[in-house]
């Protein structure tokens, strides 16, 4: 039935890509009467959002805000109304490889791109860097972020957990900063705006389903990167879903985004808890979103660019970043603890999220090529030859002298 529809719908894009109206619309009832005849509820919502996408392109009929706020004032739903399986993901895939990045550092800033208010990632990493370095850490986070709603109290509930948690671990000094940016342009301000506040600060890069966003805008990729590169962080993590949603040919994004949705779609319907009636209703708008997005929007307008790792890694490689190796065996296992739908894999070295056989979310980790040879680090390495150098030729210069001691003595 899936593969029945998909080529229904791949034939009703082809026919709106001909302009062919008349047999664009008799598809899509052909669409409607397979579909009422599916027993998924997921895949049944998954094809009616479909058709309303290509609907959409059809008579361009485009939602006025492609990037809504929250559908609650509520802070628990704000928090969690994001994909639960990609923000989990998110936070225990980097922990253990940021943590490893800053190790004995007692300054520590991090810089957040998040479209998710979760804040166990700040809370746990502040209990673990307090653990290595004991006291005297200074611990900064600005958030960059989209507006989710215009009721700000979940940001304040979000200043008041941290702070409290800060005031237990006794820092020496705590700021949160919380910058909006909407839109890929929001973003390149924000970041072009960072600085970094001392030479002993270690700073951490974190990316949590956004940097795509910036492939929209020609040259907005490398100014962010370059900006970020020019601050030498310590690490910087990315977390992106893992697929092809850039093609440019509409019948590609189509056949790529189906089976992608299609999973997380049947995640959404049978692994919500009952009680999480508004958080499943929160990720079926996002993802509808998102489907809209992807299939009935072009050029500019065409936000939601997913790429695979592969992808990124040619990127970021020319952009002057190289990867750095997480060990990921610690994530395993954590999600749905009751289910083997997913399980994390090991990807070119990076954790990848899986549901059965289909790849979701993949989490990388970089490090920019000039953290490696900045003046300060390079004086210290020519230093460190000197040293050695030094140190090697005085001791051939003693056993030298020795054997002739030796020799000497035996005459």
């Amino acid at each position: 039935m899936a593969t029945l529809l998909l080529n229904k719908l791949l034939d009703s894009a082809k026919a709106i890509e001909d302009g062919d109206l008349n047999l664009a619309e008799s598809v899509f009832k052909e669409i409607k009467c397979l579909n009422d005849a599916n027993t998924s509820t997921a895949a049944r919502k998954l094809v009616r959002f479909y058709v309303e996408a290509l609907i959409r392109r059809l008579y361009k009929l485009y939602p006025r805000n492609p990037t809504p706020l929250a559908p609650s004032t509520d802070s628990y739903y704000i928090r969690c109304w994001r994909f639960l399986p990609f923000v989990w993901f998110a936070e225990k895939s980097s922990h253990h490889s940021i943590l490893d990045a800053v190790v004995g550092k007692k300054k520590v800033h991090v810089i957040n791109f998040s479209n998710m208010e979760f804040n166990m990632l700040i809370r746990d990493l502040m209990r673990d860097l307090v653990k290595q370095v004991g006291s005297g850490l200074s611990f900064q986070v600005t958030n960059i972020r989209p507006k989710l709603s215009n009721n700000e109290e979940y940001l304040q509930e979000m200043d008041r957990v941290l702070a409290a948690e800060a005031k237990t671990l006794r820092l020496t000094d705590f700021k949160l900063d919380h910058v909006f940016a909407n839109t890929a342009a929001g973003i390149v301000e924000a970041t072009l705006n960072l600085k970094r506040t001392s030479e002993d600060e270690a700073i951490v890069v974190k990316w949590e389903f956004e940097l795509h966003k910036l492939i929209l805008v020609p040259g907005a990729l490398e100014k962010v990167l370059s900006k970020l590169k020019e601050l030498r962080p310590e690490i910087m993590v990315i977390v992106e879903q893992e697929a092809n949603h850039n093609s440019p040919d509409i019948l590609d994004r189509l056949a790529q985004s189906f089976p992608y949705y299609s999973s997380v779609f049947d995640s959404v319907e049978k692994d919500t808890p009952e009680h999480d009636l508004e958080n499943k209703i929160s990720w079926e708008m996002d993802f509808r979103r998102q489907i809209t997005n992807v299939v009935a929007r072009e050029d500019i307008q065409h936000a939601e660019r997913h790429e695979t790792q592969a992808w990124w890694r040619d990127q970021l490689r020319g952009l002057g970043f190289h990867p750095v190796r997480q060990w990921f065996n610690h994530v395993r296992g954590f999600l749905f603890s009751d289910s083997t739908q997913y399980t994390i894999e090991g990807k070119n070295g990076c954790p990848l999220l899986r549901r059965y056989t289909v790849p979701l979310a993949i989490t990388s980790a970089w490090k920019p090529e000039l953290a490696q040879s900045d003046g300060g680090e390079q004086f210290f390495c020519f230093k460190k030859m000197i040293s050695n150098t030094l140190h090697f030729f005085t001791m051939i210069i003693i056993i030298v002298v020795y054997f002739s001691l030796q020799m000497n003595a035996s005459l």
